[in-house]
């Protein structure tokens, strides 16, 4: 009945408004013809699917960002806008109000829920004028009305209202959930004044989304179902006129460049539907420029820019002069501690009384933990509520308010702060006692994480510091942890130890997990601020002021505003804001420029130079600073007792860093630093925000100038995600230029291509499911030439109902009986639309003997079907031979299989003698067979299975072509190296602790030649001097494990020399090199150990972009020789 009654009152409003609207229809008929409407737009648009056909229905576009709304408005030169955002600013809204007060139209779009503020000044601007969005899920029950589009189901109506439905014979709209990272249909419901334009089907049910978790948007829940729900409507506003549609942009005319559901809404129809929203928008526009129109203004004529080809070939970016680069500042020190109790939840002082013991103690903040455990609602709202009074008295002091909580099953601490925070809702299941969340049941019936996607996630959106603590008591090793921003490195709860896990810290900073530095002291009372303080670490917060990296410049500006602001957003990556110390004080730890985005730009000094500065002061003396990376270390300065050190480092962005200090003084107090994350986007890799999966891409460019962003060839990244195992390769996906997708978070990208799983599975009893193999995440390097990732399969799972995925498992582990090592990928840098290979290895050892093995396939890496199998002796197999081929054999070096699809063909290569393979039919397993006794507990198991994928529509052709030219070099290359193979992926070349010189002609492929130079020191930089091109022709190559790697054109001919650039007689120096400015280079030559060292430095014979004559040099213990040396004259 309640349903019936409000589809009475939408009738009943449709009839007055139509009344109202069709009357006005006719008014400015003449001034239509004369002069068609211009519509103003915040945003891009694609000119394909939007621009230029409505610019055939008569509709003029333009373009603007919502800032510049108050001064287009007012010209008279536009019709309608179309508003996208801008609405917290008072100053657009008055704009809007005055357009429409003058006749203009206004077409309102809701918003994407985690832009906070702006989704909420969306709907109070449309509460104010009677209307609202609400939060629903749109279901078509008439399966007849659903079609399926490009990986998105479509949802059929015809229900459109006149005049808006001339020429319009039905219309298509997606049908997606609600959920983070995704925006899906809401209906509009509104007062008398306004009338349905679009109406869902009769058969379509808009459902209250109430799942939903953000404070801001509950309200906007409807009561209750809604059959044939609004999804646009329209009103008299005074002489002007609004329209609100509930689809938002990327919907509609802001969508990616390649995609289909788009497309197929806007013209095309889909499944036999028609689908004709563009004629529909036509029509509003033309309705909502009327009042206008009639009075002459508006019509403007549409840049030609908007439709013209978008396609202009991209300059190289502008010269950076590192002259003008602001200096790196100190930072302000806001030192506070994490962990008070309040007497809201059992602690013995109030808010007030712990500020004054902490303001007395000489602390910026301070930051409540109450318990969940001793916690209500009303309790934690009384909390926030004396935080806020205290902070609204005094702005030089932040009390923070925070909580943390276990959860049921594995009764893990995780613990958030700031002012976003909140008590969970009544939707997010606790314990009957409310101490703790309730995740008791598990698979098959629910997923063990979800309570922390729903609160940290959902409900306070991520936004603020948030991790876990207790590391001990937990039963979940910490590389699991999900959705934390920050690490606790050391904790106390009233004076007793609870944490002391900096090395867990360090390796997850190793694999380019991103933490900032944490410890946490819970205290109960105010009184145990002091001993906390002599004897415990306390937090500094550094204020971020300018924030940029290099990508984007945000100010935050200082103090403990500053801290306020970053506390209240998302701190998945961003520079250093905090440290924790013993004594010393990091004054300065940030980067300068840290970030490049080069599109195809691989010769570029200016571009690829970033720094880092150190400023430490310590009143007791220095005596030890390391500045880690990656898991090893990378300087380790021996101060000897100074009071102050004070350094900037200049380094290439030619691999990741994640450096960080640890700062020690001579009473052995520590200071641990933040993170500086240095990227080259033309190919990186990252840990994504929720510390769940990481997530690889590269942004090259085309010979002829356009751009092309490619994924990686895994799941999401190179290393393996957390969670169930799940080793997979795809080398041809995001190949092809331009490839499918669609606007949201996780999107499939590109048509189906060929997918290759390697996971280690022994023929043995009881060896686990693959899924059942928990994947420790291993980083090995990344930077434009490669990365190199994987995951380690020592562990198993312990409880099943606990399995998931990188987000879903929360099942301790235990050591895996059979195997231990790891898998990983070596992935080289695509060629823009043309070819991307590397391999998969596996270095594994048996745990136990595994003899007892099926003998034909002991033990198996991959499985696949192939579309075509050549032998290591040249036999060749297709589909039409299957009968001929035999169903199992070897798969020595020589041998591949091939796989064609629509997305792109792909291929496996083997690189090992000591691979078999057997098949049914042309299905078709990778494994090995070893020899007796290859089985034997501690027995080792290695093998390397080359891959290669290219775009759609590539031939196999292409690929057979690749492996011969890669493993056959043309006779005329010229080699100077101590040693050299080819096989069907790289050339290895041994440099000998000097270098190499490669002569290699083109070949017409569109591929890169991959080089690893092997055999080099370490912690000298490896670098690449292209003589084939003019200066400048030089780039650091990336290096790990003393191997350099590099990625070059394939149809370009080659002429290199690869070494190290500077060479000395005492190979435990450290040497590095940056091109700070045109002709002028940086030699830095480090002595990490504890005596000082004399020896000969000069440059190598084969490196022309300098000379560096041999000389003695002796350099202090722990300390760096910088050298400035000049360009060579030509």
């Amino acid at each position: 009945m309640a349903k019936l009654v409000r589809l009475r009152e939408w009738a009943v409003a449709g009839v007055l408004a139509t009344t109202a609207l069709l009357a006005c229809v006719n008014l400015a008929c003449a001034a239509e013809a004369a002069k068609p409407p211009a519509v103003l737009f915040t945003s891009g648009l694609h000119q394909a699917y939007f621009t230029k056909p409505l610019h055939a229905e008569g509709i003029e576009l333009h373009t603007c960002s919502p800032a510049q709304l108050p001064e287009r408005l007012p010209t008279g030169d536009y019709n309608a806008a179309v508003v996208t955002g801008g609405l917290a600013d008072a100053k657009v809204v008055e704009a809007l109000n005055a357009f429409m007060a003058a006749g203009g139209g206004v077409l309102l779009l809701p918003g994407e829920k985690w832009r906070e503020a702006e989704w909420l000044a969306h709907q109070k601007f449309l509460e104010g004028h009677g209307a609202r969005f609400d939060w629903v899920i749109i279901h078509e029950r008439d399966p007849g009305r659903v079609v399926q589009a490009f990986q998105c189901p479509l949802q059929f109506t015809e229900s459109v209202s006149p005049p808006f439905n001339d020429d319009v014979s039905g219309l298509l709209y997606y049908h997606r959930g609600n959920q983070e990272g995704s925006t899906a249909p809401v209906s509009v419901s509104g007062d008398a004044n306004w009338m349905p334009v679009v109406k869902a089907s009769p058969t379509a049910e808009a459902v209250p989304y109430e799942a939903e978790k953000r404070a801001i948007v509950r309200p906007y829940i409807p009561a209750r179902s809604e059959l044939a729900p609004t999804l646009l409507a329209a009103r008299q506003v005074g002489k002007g006129r609004l329209a609100a549609v509930g689809i938002n942009p990327e919907w509609i005319f802001a969508s990616p460049g390649n995609c289909p559901p788009v497309e197929d809404m806007m013209t095309r129809g889909q499944g036999g539907k028609p689908s004709d929203w563009i004629r529909l928008y036509a029509n509003l526009f033309r309705w909502l420029g009327e009042p206008t129109l009639a009075a002459g203004k508006g019509g403007k004529p549409t840049p030609a820019a908007l439709l013209e080809s978008t396609f202009k070939p991209k300059p190289p970016e502008v010269l950076r002069d590192w002259t003008q680069a602001p200096p790196i500042l100190d930072q302000d020190q806001l030192p506070g501690l994490v962990g008070a109790r309040s007497n809201h939840s059992g602690g013995k002082a109030t808010v007030a009384e712990w500020v004054a013991a902490a303001k007395a103690a000489g602390l910026r903040y301070l930051v409540f933990l109450e318990p969940l455990a001793g916690t209500t609602e009303e309790s934690f709202t009384k909390l926030k509520a004396d935080c806020q009074r205290t902070n609204d008295v005094d702005a030089t002091f932040f009390a923070c308010p925070g909580i943390w909580w276990r959860d049921a099953h594995t009764r893990t601490a995780q613990f958030f702060f700031g002012e976003n925070v909140q008590y969970p809702l009544a939707t997010i299941p606790l314990t009957a006692d409310r101490a703790m969340f309730d995740n008791s049941k598990g698979l098959p019936e629910q997923v063990r994480t979800k309570y922390i996607f729903d609160y940290v996630f959902e409900q306070m959106g991520y936004k603020g510091p948030t991790g876990y603590f207790r590391h001990d008591e937990s039963e979940i090793p910490p590389w699991e942890y999900k959705m934390n921003n920050m690490f606790v490195i050391h904790s106390t709860e009233n004076g007793k130890t609870l944490d002391n896990h900096f090395d867990d810290f360090a390796f997850l900073q190793a694999q380019q997990m991103y933490y900032a530095p944490l410890s946490i002291a819970l205290m109960d009372s105010p009184d145990q601020i002091a001993a906390t303080l002599r004897d415990g670490w306390t937090v500094v917060n550094t204020a971020p002021g300018e924030f940029g990296d290099g990508s984007y410049s945000k100010e935050y500006g200082e103090g403990v505003a500053a801290m306020r602001k970053l506390f209240t957003e998302e701190l998945a990556w961003l520079r250093p804001y905090q440290y924790i110390t013993q004594g010393p004080r990091l004054l300065a730890w940030r980067g300068r420029w840290e970030v490049v985005v080069p599109w195809g730009e691989w010769f570029r000094p200016d571009l690829w130079r970033y720094q880092a500065r150190l400023h430490v002061v310590s009143e007791a003396g220095l005596k030890d600073i390391a500045i880690l990376s990656n898991g090893r270390e990378l300087y380790h300065f021996r101060p000897g007792g100074a009071k102050e050190f004070d350094r900037t480092f200049e380094f290439e962005n030619s691999q990741q860093r994640s450096i960080y200090p640890i700062v020690t003084d001579v009473n052995g107090r520590q200071a641990i630093g933040s993170y500086i994350r240095n990227t080259n986007t033309l190919q990186n890799e990252f840990i994504c925000g929720d510390r769940c999966n990481y997530l690889s891409s590269g942004t090259s460019l085309t010979k002829d100038g356009r751009y092309h962003f490619y994924k990686s060839g895994n799941m999401n990244g190179y290393t393996h995600n957390k969670g169930g195992w799940y080793g997979t390769v795809a080398p041809s996906a995001t190949l092809t230029l331009d490839y499918p997708t669609l606007p949201i978070d996780g999107a499939g990208s590109g048509k189906d291509s060929p997918s290759f799983v390697f996971a280690p599975a022994v023929a043995v009893a009881d060896y686990p499911p693959i899924s059942h193999i928990n994947c420790r995440p291993r980083f090995v390097l990344a930077g434009p030439d490669v990365v190199i990732g994987g995951g380690y399969v020592d562990n198993v799972i312990t409880d099943p109902s606990s399995w998931g995925n990188a987000w879903s498992w929360w099942s301790p582990v235990k050591p895996n009986p059979f195997v231990e090592g790891f898998g990983q990928v070596t992935s080289f840098a695509a060629y823009s639309d043309g070819l991307r290979a590397g391999w998969y290895e596996f270095q594994l050892a048996a745990r136990q003997d595994l003899g007892g093995a099926d003998a034909k396939m002991p033990v198996r890496y991959t499985h696949t079907r192939f579309t075509e199998f050549r032998d290591a002796g040249g036999a060749v197999y297709t589909a039409a031979d299957l009968a001929k081929m035999p169903e199992s054999g070897p798969f020595g070096v020589g041998a591949y299989l091939l796989v064609d699809a629509e997305g792109g063909p792909a291929g496996l290569v083997s690189l090992d003698d000591g691979l078999v393979y057997t098949r049914k039919g042309n299905e078709i397993s990778l494994g090995a067979r070893p020899a007796a006794g290859g089985l034997a507990a501690g027995a080792k198991l290695a093998t390397r299975i080359g891959f290669v994928g290219s775009p759609a529509g590539t031939s196999l052709d292409t690929l057979r072509a690749f492996f011969a030219a890669m493993q056959a070099l043309p006779p005329e290359s010229k080699i100077q190296a101590a040693s050299q193979r080819a096989d069907a992926i790289a050339l290895h070349l041994d440099g000998a602790g000097r270098g190499a010189e490669v002569k290699i002609p083109a070949v017409p492929l569109r591929a890169n030649r991959a080089l690893l130079l092997e055999g080099m020191n370490d912690t000298w930089d490896v670098w690449l001097l292209d003589r084939a091109r003019p200066a400048p022709n030089w780039r650091q190559l990336p290096m790990v494990d003393g191997t350099a790697y590099a990625a070059v054109f394939a149809d370009e001919a080659i002429d290199l020399f690869l070494g190290h650039p500077v060479i000395a007689d005492r190979p435990e120096l450290r040497i590095s090199l940056c091109n700070t400015l045109p002709g002028k280079w940086l030699v830095s030559i480090h002595n990490p150990t504890e005596r000082a060292i004399t020896a000969r430095v000069e440059s190598a014979k084969a490196w022309t972009p300098f000379t560096l004559p041999a000389r003695s040099c002796e350099i202090a213990a722990g300390s760096s020789l910088d050298l400035a040396v000049e360009a060579a004259q030509p």
